[in-house]
């Protein structure tokens, strides 16, 4: 289905365009709020997507990956259109609250559609594919921002509804692969039966948990603390556009994901992206210079950017159900009630001192790698035994 691939490629790069996203949290300092309303605000959202995780999977079960996906779209055209106009605390969480509901729904239902869309072996590639489409979306809008834009953050948010919008029309272009995926019998018996099969699979908790720890270390990271790591060396709100810039296109390098792990192996590709994301933590609790700092930065996007496809290859191939979309959402559940209590973390150690921040990162790096260890072990084992 190459149609669908060329479409969920397009759809994820004009919506990784958040034009605002380099000054995301300035963005919200300007309306006063703090940043731990800020990220209190991101644990709501997440509270509110556990809770939709599992009716989302069974949903989309029965309707078809492409019709969840097109409300998804639609719906996160309206999340950007509310913060576009939001002002105060109450209307920030709105739009997260939508922001909810659409990363609920498309959570395993685009990835599925992409998985059965995609050659036999090279799932891999086609997820790197599309994460760093996304980021090169990102990248290009945040250029756009540093150069054109600079100042005027209403016009960046006006400017990202654009780009979903345009995301939503090509949704509508989607082929649901019936065959594999609409399946009107999936009940919520169904769902408790796979979720408790989920969770006993040693395998599959070490691997999500390693994948939560890396992606909320990197989110947190990246998107918000960089930027207040960023104003207290006295980076400027423009420079501070261009170190965004700089880590969104050495990110971008994640699509190699698939060589680098054909090259040096399932292991030892998922060994390094934790310990380059622990030892870059380490150096920003040390360093004030801001050439170092951006590096750093931009090393931890690059590593959770490596990590990530190759997490969804193995945990898509994993499944053996035809209710794929469905497991993909429980697993997601399992990360997404790690990362409700992870986000507020990073905020209150932010509040309290930058550094504890970047030393609680290099921490859950570490648990990560522990965890990816016994994976990788586990897996050794299993191929030794067959």
């Amino acid at each position: 289905m190459k149609h669908n691939r060329i479409l969920l490629y397009a759809i994820a790069f004009l919506q990784g365009m958040v034009f605002y996203a380099s000054i995301a949290t300035l963005y919200r300092e300007v309306c006063g709020i703090t940043i731990f309303q800020i990220t209190l605000i991101e644990s709501i959202s997440l509270i509110l997507s556990l809770s939709l995780e599992l009716p989302w999977g069974v949903l989309a079960e029965r309707a078809g990956y492409r019709r969840t996906i097109i409300i998804c779209c639609f719906i996160y055209v309206i999340s950007k259109i509310i913060f576009w106009q939001a002002s105060n605390f109450l209307g920030f969480l709105i739009e997260r609250i939508l922001l909810a509901v659409v990363c609920s729904g498309l959570s395993g239902t685009d990835v599925s559609l992409l998985y059965l869309s995609s050659e036999p072996g090279h799932s891999q590639r086609s997820f790197s594919i599309y994460e760093n489409l996304s980021t090169g979306g990102l990248l290009i809008s945040s250029m756009i921002y540093s150069v054109l834009i600079r100042h005027n953050y209403r016009l960046a948010a006006l400017l990202t509804i654009f780009s979903y919008a345009a995301a939503f029309l090509l949704s509508l272009g989607l082929h649901d692969i019936k065959s594999k995926t609409a399946d009107p019998k999936c009940s919520y018996s169904d769902m408790v039966c796979t979720l408790k099969f989920s969770l006993h699979s040693r395998k599959l908790i070490c691997l999500l948990l390693a994948t939560a720890f890396i992606s909320e270390t990197s989110q947190m990271l990246t998107v918000f603390i960089s930027q207040m790591k960023y104003a207290s060396i006295g980076m400027s709100n423009a420079l501070t556009g261009l170190a965004y810039t700089v880590m969104t296109g050495v990110g971008m390098l994640g699509i190699c994901s698939a060589r680098i792990t054909e090259r040096f192996g399932t292991a030892h590709t998922g060994i390094l992206s934790f310990l380059a994301v622990c030892v870059s933590c380490i150096v920003l609790t040390m360093t004030q210079n801001t050439l170092l700092c951006i590096l750093c930065i931009s090393i931890i996007r690059l590593a959770a950017n490596l990590f990530l496809p190759l997490s969804s290859t193995l945990q898509n191939d994993m499944i053996s159900s035809r209710q794929r979309a469905m497991i993909l959402s429980m697993n997601a559940l399992l990360m997404e009630s790690l990362a409700a209590c992870i986000d507020p973390v990073f905020g209150a150690l932010a509040n309290k001192n930058l550094n504890l921040s970047f030393v609680f990162g290099a921490v859950l790096s570490v648990l990560g790698l522990l965890l990816y260890i016994v994976l990788s072990r586990q897996n050794d084992a299993t191929l030794q035994s067959s």
